[in-house]
Formats: structure tokens, C-alpha cells, sequence
């Protein structure tokens, strides 16, 4: 793949995303695990409720280990290249708010915006 390749895969990607999602505009740096979350990352995401103060609901989807956070005020962000391990922390954690903390500093992050997917 030479630069005018990867300009052109860079480009799509960019126009997918803002197609898609809305990025926060901090968060502009794509890894590889990153943009591999983002063009696998489904459309639903099952996800179960959970106590917490913050928190209503977390999901988790494997194949593109993106790990899903509603909160109680209606807000749904994607956490990418999240692996299994920290999203089975964080279900297990009995603090949802204090173990989201530490997988915002890991993660890069979607907000979904409502209509995203349609």
C-alpha cells in the first residue's frame, strides 16, 4: 500500500466516522484497534442494566470489543479496543462511576448521537 492508499483508506474511514458518529473533537488520533472497533462496531449492541447512581446499562461487542455505556440521563457512548478483561471489570465493579473513570482515560470514545444508525 503506497501514500495515495492510505490517504484514500484514511479518508473513507474519516468520512465514515462523521457519517456515522460523532467524534469528540479531542479524540482525533486513530489507532489501528481503534478504526478496526469503528468498522465493526454494530449497529445494536444487547446490553444489561446495572446498579449504579450514573450508570443504566452496559453492553459489550466482542468481535469488535466495543464496549457499550448508557447513562441515566439518555446519553449512549461506545468505548473502543476495549478488551474483555476491563469491560468484565467494570461489570464487576461496585462502583460503576469510579470504574468507568479509569476506562475513560483508556479508551478513545464515541458519543452516539440519537439517529446515528439509522
Amino acid at each position: 500500500m503506497d501514500k495515495e492508499d492510505i490517504e484514500k483508506l484514511e479518508k473513507i474511514i474519516e468520512q465514515y466516522i462523521e457519517s456515522r458518529l460523532k467524534l469528540w473533537p479531542d479524540k482525533r488520533v486513530f489507532s489501528v484497534d481503534m478504526v478496526r472497533s469503528l468498522l465493526m462496531m454494530p449497529q445494536h449492541i444487547e446490553s444489561k442494566a446495572v446498579k449504579s447512581s450514573n450508570v443504566a446499562s452496559i453492553g459489550y461487542h466482542d468481535k469488535s470489543q466495543t464496549l457499550k455505556v448508557t447513562f441515566k440521563g439518555g446519553a449512549e457512548y461506545r468505548y473502543l479496543a476495549v478488551s474483555d478483561k476491563s469491560k468484565t471489570l467494570l461489570e464487576k465493579s461496585p462502583s460503576k462511576g469510579r470504574a468507568m473513570t479509569q476506562v475513560k482515560i483508556m479508551h478513545q470514545v464515541v458519543k452516539i448521537e440519537p439517529g446515528s444508525f439509522k
